[in-house]
């Protein structure tokens, strides 16, 4: 985790990870050597230890929760102080849309990825001597609705690219 600059995620990915087990299932084979340690302990000097209040696994994720809840409480009590001012979404997140930044980070990915092949179709047919795809066709198969925007963006995108000859399309 980098600076606790999401702790919500932080805290909310210890819960679900104590929920699905992973705390249990990644300190099992310590457990065991560790119980092992103590049996062979206990057959030298008996069976005089109090019983032990939480496992490692517990322990673990209680030191995880206690990094994050800081942070979590610190934004917690903003939105209450703010009394009504505040949302939730930006007590936690800053202010941003949490949900549409993630959207639109995927969604930048998807395009990026998409000019990428599209100048690859490009590329390849032109060096084969066949007639590349129309932008016009791409970009409507893209996104049917703003294929106009796709299109302007793609060619700001190939603008970007040196040595490219002019889109003709």
């Amino acid at each position: 985790m980098t600076g606790l600059d999401n702790a919500f995620e932080h805290f909310m990915n210890v819960l679900r990870r104590k929920h699905e087990g992973h705390y249990d299932g990644a300190l099992a084979a310590k457990e065991q050597a560790k119980e092992q340690a103590e049996e062979q302990r206990d057959a030298v000097a008996g069976d005089n230890k109090e019983p032990a209040l939480f496992s490692e696994s517990d322990e673990a994720f209680l030191q995880d929760l206690a990094a994050a809840t800081p942070v979590i409480l610190e934004q917690w009590n903003h939105y209450l102080r703010a009394g009504g001012a505040v949302t939730l979404e930006q007590a936690f997140f800053g202010g941003v849309n949490y949900a549409l930044q993630k959207a639109d980070s995927g969604t930048k990915a998807a395009k990026d990825y998409a000019f990428l092949h599209w100048l690859y179709l490009e590329q390849s047919a032109t060096r084969e001597g066949k007639t590349p795809p129309k932008l016009t066709d791409l970009a409507r198969l893209y996104d049917p609705v703003n294929w106009e925007s796709v299109a302007q963006e793609y060619r700001a995108y190939r603008a970007g690219v040196a040595g490219l000859p002019d889109l003709s399309d």
